[in-house]
């Protein structure tokens, strides 16, 4: 029995060293078209990661066997697991109602799954024991995003151009639609690394940077080396050109760094005050979004535009939604076929109001969760870049990669182990 429970989390460990991956079966449907193109966020896909969590969630199953009917009733009177089971069965509501069944079913599988592997995390992963490990094999994805993006950026396109490299996507600085930011007067193209855009790369990054960060402390004897993975990570996330992911990392570094500071002084206090300020940025933003149509700027034109969809969507579909992946139907301008760039009228959109209600409830329990007296502030933080950061894009809910570090750090918050200082 203790050789099974092994393998499950060490299938979960490899997991996180394949995090960062795009590899993927892709299965393009008539649903993935619309208005005779093709929507990247209406193929179907099987990615890697998916394989293992399916492959975790059987091996817990016959390591642990059917639970009793008194560990059932322990897990549902969990308000985190209420929440999570309630949420999840809002989400299959509008998936009932999709125009494009077989698109959404795909996106809802994936969302269903991840949700589950937190529940694994929050019962066989100790943080405490095992978050040492997970920071170890995070750090060499980071050394190899390094070596990848700093190629890709001096190369101006991909150093294989061959999805069977990782998933690295096949681009170069001619490519339509590339992305390309201007740096000394030039125009150069970011670097993607191994995700579809170099926002969601850099999103990636601004949240693993603060965990390696953390590791200077966590593994005093292999501090060196974490410095080395954090500067070499670093060098990435500049290279992305990614403002938010920029902006979400200074956030949660200067926030790591206060309550680190004074974690034996008012030790709450402090993380009550970070949590009012990011609160506090989140609803300007979300108040000043309407308003980047107004600019000239690509990208907040861009975010206006989407906004400004999305609350239309919102006024005529308010109850259940359009249904999974569907928001990109309704886009008017074929140029910004994508997403809404806010998790939360991204969710009221596809899924509707008692979804959104219930997002809410859970990233709330889990912010109440994670400001428990003694409570480890690491996850604390990372949920509140989630919250910043989803307010300006949406890859924490549509990308497959940070889609699976939002549910991943979820896990490690309703945690039922102890994650005390450590």
């Amino acid at each position: 029995m203790r050789t099974k429970i092994v393998l499950s989390k060490r299938l979960f460990f490899i997991l996180i060293l394949l995090l960062p991956l795009n590899l993927g079966k892709h299965f393009v449907l008539k649903s993935s078209y619309v208005w005779g193109i093709l929507s990247d966020y209406l193929i179907p896909t099987i990615y890697i990661q998916d394989i293992f969590i399916l492959t975790i969630l059987l091996l817990w199953l016959f390591e642990k066997g059917f639970p009793s009917k008194q560990t059932v009733l322990n897990f549902l009177n969990r308000k985190s697991s209420q929440a999570v089971i309630l949420f999840i069965c809002s989400l299959f509501f509008s998936l009932l109602l999709s125009q494009r069944f077989s698109s959404s079913l795909g996106i809802f599988l994936r969302t269903l799954a991840y949700s589950l592997l937190s529940f694994y995390i929050s019962h066989e992963i100790a943080p405490e024991k095992d978050f040492k490990v997970i920071l170890k094999l995070l750090s060499f994805g980071l050394i190899l995003l390094f070596v990848v993006s700093l190629s890709q950026f001096i190369k101006q396109g991909a150093v294989f151009n061959n999805y069977l490299f990782f998933g690295e996507q096949p681009y170069s600085s001619t490519t339509w639609g590339v992305a390309r930011e201007s740096v000394l007067g030039f125009t150069r193209v970011p670097a993607y690394g191994f995700f579809r855009h170099p926002n969601v790369f850099g999103g990636f990054l601004s949240i693993i940077l603060i965990w390696v960060y953390a590791g200077f402390e966590i593994e005093r004897k292999k501090a060196r080396f974490f410095k080395i993975v954090f500067c070499l990570g670093l060098v990435s996330l500049i290279l992305t050109f990614s403002y938010v992911a920029w902006v979400g990392f200074l956030i949660g570094l200067f926030s790591f760094l206060f309550i680190r500071q004074y974690k034996k002084i008012n030790y709450e206090e402090k993380k009550k005050r970070i949590l009012n300020i990011f609160l506090g940025m989140v609803f300007i933003v979300n108040i000043i979004s309407p308003l980047f149509i107004n600019f000239q700027s690509d990208s907040l034109y861009r975010r206006g535009s989407l906004f400004i969809t999305s609350v239309e969507v919102i006024k005529k579909h308010f109850l259940f939604g359009v249904g999974p992946g569907n928001f990109v139907a309704f886009v008017k301008d074929f140029r910004f076929m994508q997403p809404v760039h806010n998790i939360f009228f991204l969710i009221f959109s596809e899924y509707g109001v008692f979804s959104l209600l219930l997002f809410i409830y859970v990233l709330t329990l889990a912010i109440k969760k994670s400001l428990n007296p003694g409570y480890f502030f690491l996850f604390f933080i990372s949920v509140l870049q989630i919250i910043f950061e989803g307010s300006l894009d949406h890859y924490f809910w549509t990308i497959h990669q940070t889609h699976l570090l939002f549910w991943i750090v979820l896990g490690f918050v309703f945690t039922e182990n102890s994650v005390k200082q450590f």
